[in-house]
């Protein structure tokens, strides 16, 4: 796992917000909850934009594509600032109406390279399927990123954590 270089900055930001919460009891393993919900919240619109900025700097200029739904939330956030294009890997199946894509658009898609964004990696799972459903487009994945991680790291690409569990858990621990 690689940390983005300014993910301390990010953590304290949201910390020092109020952001990083105590998760209700029974709710996974983790003390505490980081919600894409908070997306309401300028800190937490400004920490998602800056974090995809930095992830940029350091992987280099590809396309960004996002796992639905939490990974499209902050993939549309920095899109929307930057007036980008982003792509919407719909990893648990086609869109039931509508053009029924598994991929948001579905066209130009070959021979070009994506960074592929989540919320959240625990097994892997989601970013591996989006990742075979982009190669099976022609596409190259690159890099993941995700804004929080299990201390497991499985993957085949590099996996940059914008929000490190250690650096949350020092700030968690300490308020």
């Amino acid at each position: 796992m690689i940390p983005l270089s300014n993910s301390s900055d990010l953590v304290s930001q949201l910390a020092d917000s109020g952001l990083i919460r105590p998760k209700a009891p029974g709710m996974g393993s983790q003390p505490y909850a980081i919600d894409t919900r908070d997306a309401v919240s300028s800190v937490f619109r400004g920490v998602a934009i800056a974090a995809i900025d930095q992830w940029f700097c350091e992987v280099g200029n590809h396309r960004l594509a996002a796992v639905a739904s939490s990974g499209s939330v902050l993939a549309a956030l920095w899109a929307g600032r930057h007036n980008e294009p982003f792509w919407n890997v719909l990893v648990h199946g086609r869109r039931t109406r509508g053009l029924r894509r598994a991929i948001e658009p579905d066209d130009n898609l070959a021979g070009h390279t994506f960074v592929l964004l989540d919320n959240h990696r625990r097994t892997g799972e989601s970013l591996s399927t989006a990742q075979h459903m982009l190669e099976d487009h022609g596409a190259t994945v690159v890099a993941f990123g995700v804004f929080t991680a299990s201390d497991d790291d499985g993957s085949d690409l590099p996996l940059h954590v914008f929000l490190p569990h250690g650096e949350i858990m020092e700030r968690f621990s300490a308020s």
